[in-house]
C-alpha cells in the first residue's frame, strides 16, 4: 500500500461523514438535503469496506478490503479502517495515521495539512456543518441517474471542482432509502487515477468504544510525517 493511499482513504472517510426517505426526484438540493438530515441523526456507523484503484497510464489496479468504523461527537469525527491485508487507517480530531505494521511503519499526517493541500480535505476541518450551499460553492452538482449499486437502490451525484484541485472529478452513490453514501469515485486531476470506495454491510449506531480507534503501534516501529 503506497503512502498516497492516505490521501485516498482520508477523501472517503471525509464522504462518510458528510451522510446523505423517499426518492428525491433527480434534484441535487433535495439529495444534499436529505443527506444533512441524515447526518444529525449518525453517530456511529460500523461496515465492510472495498477498494479498487485503477492505474490509467500503467494499466492495472490495486485492490483492498476491510472493516470501518466511525463516530461522530460534537464538532469532529473518528474513523478507523482495517485492512485484511493487516494495514490500518485511523483519523482522530487532529492527525490521520496510516500503519504498516508488516514493515513497522506508521505514516502521520494532520488534518490541517490535508485540508491545507486539497479543498476536499476541508471537510475534516468542519464535518456536518457544509450546506448545500456551501457545496455548491465549492463544485458544480449534477444528478447523472440512478443506479442500484448490489441491493440498493441509489441517486448518482457527479461533483466537479470549481478551483483547482487534485480531484478532477468525484462521484457520489446514495442510498434512496437511509441517504447515506454507500459508493464513491474520484479521478485524480494528475495522473486521471480512478479510485472507488463502496461500503456494505453497514450498521447504524452501533456501540462503539472510543478506545476502538486508537492504533497500537508494535516495538520497533518507524514513525514518519507526510
Amino acid at each position: 500500500m503506497k503512502r498516497s493511499f492516505i490521501l485516498s482513504a482520508a477523501t472517503f472517510l471525509i464522504f462518510t461523514s458528510i451522510t446523505l426517505s423517499s426518492k428525491a426526484n433527480g434534484n441535487p438540493d433535495q439529495i444534499l438535503a436529505r443527506m444533512q438530515e441524515a447526518a444529525k441523526k449518525i453517530t456511529t456507523i460500523r461496515a465492510s469496506i472495498g477498494q479498487v484503484k485503477k492505474f490509467v497510464q500503467i494499466g492495472g489496479k490495486e485492490t483492498y478490503t476491510g472493516t470501518l468504523i466511525f463516530k461522530h461527537a460534537g464538532k469532529s469525527d473518528w474513523v478507523r479502517i482495517n485492512y485484511e491485508n493487516g494495514n490500518q487507517v485511523s483519523v482522530d480530531p487532529s492527525e490521520i495515521v496510516l500503519y504498516q505494521p508488516q514493515i513497522k511503519q506508521a505514516i502521520v499526517t494532520t488534518r490541517g495539512q490535508l485540508a491545507t493541500r486539497n479543498q476536499e480535505f476541508a471537510f475534516f476541518s468542519a464535518p456536518y456543518s457544509l450546506t448545500s450551499a456551501q457545496m455548491k460553492q465549492r463544485y458544480d452538482i449534477v444528478h447523472i441517474g440512478d443506479e442500484q449499486v448490489g441491493a440498493v437502490a441509489t441517486s448518482v451525484l457527479q461533483l466537479t471542482p470549481k478551483q483547482p484541485s487534485a480531484v478532477k472529478r468525484m462521484k457520489w452513490w446514495v442510498s434512496q432509502s437511509s441517504w447515506l453514501p454507500v459508493k464513491s469515485e474520484m479521478i485524480d486531476a494528475q495522473s486521471g487515477d480512478i479510485t472507488t470506495f463502496t461500503m456494505s454491510n453497514m450498521e447504524i449506531n452501533p456501540k462503539i468504544a472510543d478506545s476502538d480507534f486508537k492504533i497500537k503501534f508494535a516495538p520497533g516501529t518507524k514513525v514518519g510525517s507526510k
